[in-house]
């Protein structure tokens, strides 16, 4: 039998100490290791923000990371809390930052083509006691991808819920261009690209064009937050194989639980308005951080991938699917508080297209998760 030695027990152990250390040093610290003492110096050099020390912007971004840990390590103190608040690359970002990449709108002067929307009809069907794409065989998700500073949260969303039909009928998971849809969906109003949109224009752009093609093919351009001119793509220099067709969507009954539980069940993911003021801190957990007051409105597209109860809380969730890279929230995922009996209040209206305050109009489910779901109808042939 080997006899380890007290010093090369110390040693080891000083070994341990070090690599523990060096893995602090490259990331953020988590929720349960954030303390008051997470200065702003070593948060900008684990998120490689590149600010010089002393500049106006510097100062700036210092003091809005140091009122946020604060309100993260507030919310941590909790312990009948569900969730967890952390550090990611939102904290020291301004509010108009963080508005600007929550581009979803609802838009009240959106005007419906029949022969390209058309209503989900329930099955009847008792559904799954849950589901989680996410571990589907084949797999139907594509990686969780990153908008970056553009507001094309809408984008992103169509986008997969079209990679997700596809594989879903194909068995054959393709990644498709989100900068496509970015920027080929004509702009209504003072929607367009990163600025914002509502997503069933994009269904209606994508329904209308011959493909959208795979993302190796039209890469994504507008991470910094810039608008970029559509491509020609009339005539293609690659096989139309790197490509998925629509016809169309399915629109889920507004506000209704039960019909959207039966489109996941029977259709696949979904995407979904949501109100994600409360989400940039979202770190781990069931959220249960929105409230429908006077400030309350759909301001984000994500995509709707599940349901299911963590049995340790006892509490059912909703499972959603966003696009601010996977070192966010749940590897990219946000967990939502999923009530016995949906709650609902009236969401504000936000920002429209064409510059004009929507009547408030019911929203129900944590965040409005079941108030405006769509589901792609695509050619497999």
């Amino acid at each position: 039998m080997r006899v380890v030695t007290g010093t090369v027990l110390a040693a080891l152990m000083l070994l341990a100490a070090l690599s523990s250390a060096s893995l602090t040093a490259g990331r953020s610290p988590r929720s349960h290791e954030l303390t008051s003492s997470y200065t702003y110096d070593e948060y900008i050099g684990h998120h490689g923000k590149g600010l010089e020390k002393g500049s106006h912007e510097y100062k700036m971004r210092s003091a809005i990371f140091s009122k946020n840990l604060q309100e993260i390590l507030r919310h941590n103190s909790n312990p009948s809390r569900t969730y967890s608040k952390g550090v990611n690359q939102y904290t020291d970002w301004t509010d108009a930052e963080l508005k600007g990449i929550r581009g979803g709108r609802r838009e009240p002067k959106f005007k419906a083509n029949p022969a390209i929307e058309r209503p989900h009809v329930p099955t009847g069907k008792v559904p799954a006691a849950s589901i989680d794409y996410r571990l589907a065989q084949p797999p139907i998700l594509s990686g969780v991808k990153d908008q970056g500073m553009c507001g094309d949260c809408w984008a992103h969303a169509v986008t997969e819920a079209i990679e997700s039909a596809y594989a879903k009928a194909t068995g054959n998971l393709l990644v498709l261009s989100q900068q496509q849809i970015t920027a080929c969906t004509p702009a209504e109003g003072g929607c367009f690209g990163c600025d914002g949109f509502y997503p069933r224009y994009a269904y209606e752009y994508a329904s209308s064009t011959q493909y959208i093609m795979e993302e190796w093919v039209y890469p994504f351009e507008s991470y910094l937050g810039g608008n970029q001119s559509c491509s020609n793509m009339t005539n293609p220099p690659y096989p139309l194989k790197t490509s998925v067709s629509i016809s169309g969507y399915m629109q889920i009954a507004p506000n209704r639980e039960s019909d959207v539980i039966d489109a996941l069940n029977h259709l696949g993911p979904l995407s979904i308005l949501v109100d994600a003021t409360a989400w940039s801190s979202y770190e781990s957990g069931i959220f249960n951080g929105c409230v429908y007051d006077d400030f309350f409105g759909l301001d984000h597209a994500v995509l709707l991938v599940g349901y299911g109860t963590d049995e340790t809380l006892n509490q059912d969730y909703w499972i959603v699917r966003n696009s601010w890279s996977a070192s966010w929230g749940e590897h990219g995922y946000i967990r939502l508080f999923k009530n016995v009996t949906a709650p609902c209040g009236y969401d504000q209206g936000g920002l429209s297209c064409f510059a004009v305050t929507p009547q408030p109009a019911p929203s129900c489910g944590m965040c409005g998760v079941i108030t405006d779901a769509q589901f792609p109808i695509v050619q497999t042939n």
